[in-house]
């Protein structure tokens, strides 16, 4: 009998199929997903999770230390953008890595596959981009959020995370002069912030010093953001000074009401509120400031009008409310704050409008034509 092997037999499917991969890999598209919603650097994670499957250890950790340089670039540049120029640098990064995972893993993943290798799930994928992003704003969030509460009770948990989002707004500028800046955000025009900026000069709050003005309009209005000092902050009457500029400016962006934040360097905001203006004929008219509200101040207008301080000349009254309370103005000639006589007049009218705005005690401010306080007491 021969013992010579029959060549002309067939193989089977059996005994030519190689092992099963053990392991998945993640393709370009995978990787565009993980980039789109987590950074470059998600994006390079997975990347550097198919070298390391590859056996090579080097790549993985080249490719991962450069997937976070290039986020951590575009972040800073980010910041310095206007909105048109990051999305443009968003676009760019994620055509870049598509074409990176394509030119470095493109034939390694095709071979894979065609030994019967599996793909890594794209779902995967976004939840790793997901994830890293998350991971991301927390760490910019934690040191933030820990400033603005930093020695400052009175600040809100509100306040610090608008300071935080600001981070990521990007913003326009106006250059007023040669250092004063009006950025802009939001539904804000370049127009906007010039006419802003060129109020705010002929008001005499901008000095060529290097003031900074924020400018956002959007579905809650128009808000206002004022730059200043440390040291300005201890002012108690800071708040009030700058809602006064802001009213001052107001036309120039379209007129009351407008949401003014004080904030510091770090645009972390310190005090916010609101300055809008209630008339009833159009005429006479309150000024609200702060944490007073528009109802106030039409309550406030009625009570007037009820006393007979408002007859229609034209008079001009303040109302405000901060921490430190609540405080009526009232614009008078000059002298009237050193006679007796007519001091008592207004703490009498301060008596009788006093529950229009929350009841005593209430601060009686007299101020001159130019709104400087003259006269300060208290009514209880």
């Amino acid at each position: 009998m021969s013992t010579t092997p029959n060549f002309a037999e067939p193989m089977t499917n059996e005994m030519v199929q190689a092992p099963a991969v053990p392991y998945t890999l993640y393709n370009a598209p995978a990787v565009t997903l993980a980039t789109f919603f987590g950074t470059p650097a998600a994006g390079s994670l997975l990347m550097a999770l198919n070298f390391s499957r590859l056996g090579e250890k080097g790549y993985a950790a080249m490719i991962l230390i450069l997937g976070f340089l290039v986020t951590g670039l575009a972040v800073a540049v980010g910041f310095f953008l206007p909105i048109t120029a990051t999305s443009g640098m968003g676009l760019a990064l994620l055509v870049g890595m598509r074409l990176l995972a394509t030119k470095l893993q493109g034939e390694a993943v095709a071979q894979h596959v065609s030994r019967g290798g599996k793909l890594g799930s794209k779902w995967v994928a976004t939840a790793l981009g997901v994830g890293f992003f998350c991971l991301l704003f927390a760490a910019v969030a934690i040191p933030v959020l820990a400033k603005s509460g930093q020695g400052k009770p009175g600040v809100s948990g509100s306040n610090a995370f608008d300071a935080l989002t600001s981070m990521f707004d990007a913003k326009s500028k106006v250059t007023i002069g040669e250092n004063d800046e009006v950025y802009y955000t939001g539904t804000a025009t370049k127009e906007d912030a010039q006419k802003l900026g060129a109020a705010l000069k002929t008001d005499g709050y901008f000095k060529d010093l290097g003031v900074s003005v924020f400018l956002d309009k959007g579905s809650n209005g128009t808000t206002i953001s004022m730059v200043v000092q440390e040291s300005a902050l201890k002012n108690p009457g800071i708040q009030m000074e700058e809602e006064e500029v802001a009213r001052e400016v107001a036309d120039s962006v379209g007129g009351l009401p407008i949401h003014v934040k004080i904030i510091d360097k770090y645009e972390i905001v310190k005090m916010q509120g609101i300055v809008g203006r209630a008339s009833l004929d159009n005429k006479d008219e309150v000024f609200y400031f702060g944490n007073a509200t528009q109802t106030e101040g039409e309550s406030l207008a009625r009570a007037l009008q009820k006393e007979e301080y408002f007859g229609g000349r034209g008079a001009s009254v303040l109302l405000s409310k901060d921490g430190d309370g609540t405080s009526i103005s009232f614009v008078v000639s000059d002298g009237f704050w050193d006679d007796p006589a007519h001091v008592s007049g207004f703490e009498a009218v301060v008596k009788a409008v006093a529950p229009s705005v929350g009841g005593l005690p209430v601060t009686l401010r007299l101020v001159n034509t130019s709104l400087e306080d003259k006269k300060d007491s208290v009514v209880k």
